[in-house]
């Protein structure tokens, strides 16, 4: 086993496969994120599904959204099919029910059912049934760092981070949804991935200078209550979303039928609630 030190910087869209793989090599069994000095700590990762690394240290630059990789151990050996299934299980949940008892080929099933899987499963061993999952999972939900849970503003509001959920092979879906106690909150549904496409917005974002550290999407229900910090912001308005530690700042960048060129009209700041 080497131990390297790299100072190159990559993308979080880079990782294939991060946290939650139960690996006897690793240091730590879970995934850890210091938000103070902003160094997010992965029991094992995988580049190609192939090459493996085990105690991982990524620093994020909270201005630009990119990690650099601080230091990890290359491994020998390949994690089991049971732990990449598990993986891809968590990745998917809450949208399915797990059994851990219920034979490996079923559980493919039943991942099949919730992605769709690049290749036919007849005449496909289980590794390459749980290799074509991986191909399309893991490049949508690594492209996000944002963290789903409850979140605050400062005057004790409520809102909900929910997701990621698959949207195609390349984009991951979250919604936002205000907790507080009345009728009809807030609903946002945002959209991982390129300005360039983006499969909410059309045109809308083209001719915009939008920042290309948050995440789009659309305010999709409005809020009636004049209290909540999101009173007044319509259905089908633009709006942003970034993850910094604890720390999730949502923007609003239209004004009715007027999208921002690159400055929000209305800004807030979400803390998140300890689990």
């Amino acid at each position: 086993m080497k131990k390297h030190i790299l100072n190159v910087t990559m993308g979080v869209a880079g990782i294939a496969l991060v946290g939650g793989v139960p690996f006897a090599k690793a240091d730590s069994e879970s995934p850890n994120f210091i938000s103070s000095s902003g160094i997010l700590s992965l029991p094992i990762v995988s580049v190609d599904s192939i090459t493996w690394y085990s105690d991982v240290d990524l620093q994020l630059n909270f201005d630009t959204g990119q990690f650099s990789l601080l230091s990890a151990t290359s491994t020998d050996g390949a994690v089991s099919l049971e732990s990449r299934i598990a993986t891809l299980e968590d990745l998917v949940v809450p949208s399915m029910t797990v059994d851990e008892e219920t034979a490996l080929d079923s559980r493919v099933d039943a991942l099949e059912v919730q992605i769709v899987s690049p290749i036919s499963e007849e005449a496909a061993s289980l590794d390459e049934r749980i290799s074509a999952l991986e191909s399309v999972l893991n490049p949508a939900i690594i492209t996000t760092n944002l963290q789903p849970g409850r979140y605050l503003d400062n005057g004790d509001w409520c809102f909900d981070l929910s997701g990621p959920y698959v949207y195609d092979t390349s984009r991951v879906t979250y919604f936002i949804q205000s907790c507080s106690d009345y009728n009809t909150p807030v609903v946002m549904e945002f959209v991982s991935g390129s300005t360039d496409g983006h499969p909410q917005m059309g045109e809308r974002l083209v001719d915009l200078s939008m920042p290309d550290n948050r995440i789009y999407g659309l305010i999709t229900d409005s809020d009636v209550n004049g209290n909540s910090p999101t009173y007044g912001w319509q259905v089908n308005e633009i709006v942003g979303v970034r993850q910094s530690g604890d720390f999730l700042t949502v923007d609003l960048y239209s004004a009715g039928a007027t999208d921002a060129q690159s400055t929000a009209y209305a800004t807030i700041t979400l803390t998140k609630q300890a689990e």
